[in-house]
């Protein structure tokens, strides 16, 4: 048969068309490949905006309408986010196989034909025959038999060729190479090269591939680390301690996490290791006033009332009316009752708030380069373009933040970035327009796979003088 047609069907097919692929669980069983599928099209159908619905808050809304069992669950989170991690991998893989440009196969196809590979070339786990029967049938199911044998025929030479898949070398094109293998797009590739040489940006990659681990910071007003661990093993999940003495990984649960009686109580909160370290370069003290800028959902605001022992004031502020019913739940679960919800604009907050306050954290909107393990869609989201405009709202958010910093106070400044338009430039910029501010410390630190692996970010204390 011929190929192209498939190119010639999305090109006349309805915006709205996809969509019946998303309604047909209803009239015959969800599986986990099925639910994958229709949440891969759901988070395709946000597009390239940077703003667009994250890859887990749609698959965690699909998963708790699916009535899968725990295991099917996990098999399709897996599926999601590690075809959305390697699918510029998984596209040259099915372009290498099939003679066709994945841009012109019908986009459910194409999702379709993506889980196939990734089961056979990356979870050895799945046996051959399930990863192409059950991807064919899908396909067969969603948009006929042509599409079927054409998920069928790319299937099956994949699976007698997946031992010699023949990826770009390194000897012709360093960023190619890493780009392809370690799906990431070629001008991140290209500029972290420039930036920290191959072998580091190399290692990025490899952990913006690698699944985090499940951490959890303990919540120290209602549980030390040792009674936490033990009321997970009463629940029958299993913890164990982190390197950092106020972290727990999270190996197994029976369960969903937020239906544990251990987290409704709200003796923890899931974060990574990394994102503490803001809070703790702020280092608040008892009985002080904090303003935490950019705050929803509420990590960084409740982690703070925790060091201050729930006793002092913080303004939780946030633009998101939507984050913002998540920050209130989180207070309430956490019992931070210190902590005081402001909706506003973190860019003009000098209109809503007029005190002074002892320490002010800006955890500022960012490009994502550092969690993109874990915001796995924002790769294919993001624009280099679109660092300069960040860096915008960041430097309008640093500006509004100091002028609410009493004198001998402390400002803090951070991202879950690793470029430097968003981090270091943001804040020599800010040092070199206000001389009432110095420096007084500073981290910047890259994603690492590994279990003991953190997120990448950036932060940096500064003192009003």
């Amino acid at each position: 048969m011929g190929h192209s047609g498939f190119g010639r069907e999305e090109k006349h097919q309805r915006a709205d068309e996809p969509a019946r692929m998303g309604r047909e669980p209803r009239s015959r069983a969800m599986t986990a490949r099925l639910l994958a599928v229709d949440v891969l099209s759901l988070v395709r159908g946000h597009g390239e905006l940077e703003t667009g619905k994250s890859a887990s808050d749609i698959l965690s809304q699909a998963l708790l309408a699916s009535g899968l069992s725990r295991q099917d669950e996990a098999l399709a989170t897996e599926l999601v986010y590690s075809t959305l991690r390697r699918r510029l991998t998984l596209d040259w893989i099915i372009e290498k196989f099939s003679g066709v440009e994945p841009r012109r196969i019908q986009p459910w196809l194409r999702d379709i034909i993506r889980i196939g590979v990734l089961q056979l070339v990356y979870m050895g786990g799945v046996p051959e025959y399930a990863a192409v029967d059950e991807s064919v049938k899908l396909a067969r199911a969603a948009l006929g038999g042509r599409a079927a044998g054409f998920a069928n025929s790319v299937l099956r030479k994949v699976a007698a060729g997946r031992s010699s898949i023949p990826f770009p070398s390194r000897e012709k094109g360093v960023v190619e190479h890493i780009s392809v293998v370690h799906s990431h797009p070629r001008w991140l590739v290209k500029r972290w090269l420039e930036r920290m040489g191959e072998e580091a940006a190399e290692a990025v990659c490899v952990a913006g591939n690698t699944p985090p681990p499940i951490t959890a910071r303990v919540n120290l007003l209602r549980a030390t680390r040792e009674k936490l661990i033990a009321e997970m093993a009463d629940e029958g999940a299993e913890a164990v301690p982190s390197e950092d003495d106020q972290m727990i990984e999270i190996v197994s649960s029976p369960k969903r996490l937020s239906d544990l009686r251990s987290f409704q109580e709200g003796l923890f909160y899931l974060q990574d290791v990394s994102a503490t370290i803001p809070v703790r370069m702020l280092a608040p003290v008892e009985g002080e006033r904090v303003l935490d800028l950019c705050s929803a959902p509420g990590g960084k605001a409740t982690h703070i009332a925790e060091l201050m022992h729930n006793r002092g004031m913080i303004v939780a502020c946030d633009i998101d009316e939507q984050k913002m019913l998540l920050l209130r739940e989180n207070i309430e679960r956490l019992g931070t009752s210190t902590v005081r919800p402001l909706l506003a604009d973190g860019a003009a907050i000098r209109r809503v708030l007029k005190a002074q306050f002892d320490r002010v954290l800006v955890d500022a909107p960012c490009s994502n380069t550092g969690v993109l393990r874990r915001r796995v869609e924002a790769r294919w989201r993001l624009r280099e373009s679109q660092l300069k405009k960040l860096q915008r709202i960041q430097k309008a958010l640093l500006g509004s933040a100091c002028l609410l910093v009493k004198p001998g106070g402390v400002l803090v400044y951070s991202t879950c970035s690793i470029e430097q338009e968003e981090n270091q430039q943001v804040v020599e910029e800010f040092l070199s327009q206000r001389k009432d501010f110095k420096l007084d410390d500073e981290k910047a630190f890259l994603p690492r796979g590994g279990g003991a692996g953190g997120d990448g970010g950036y932060a940096a204390k500064m003192v009003k003088r």
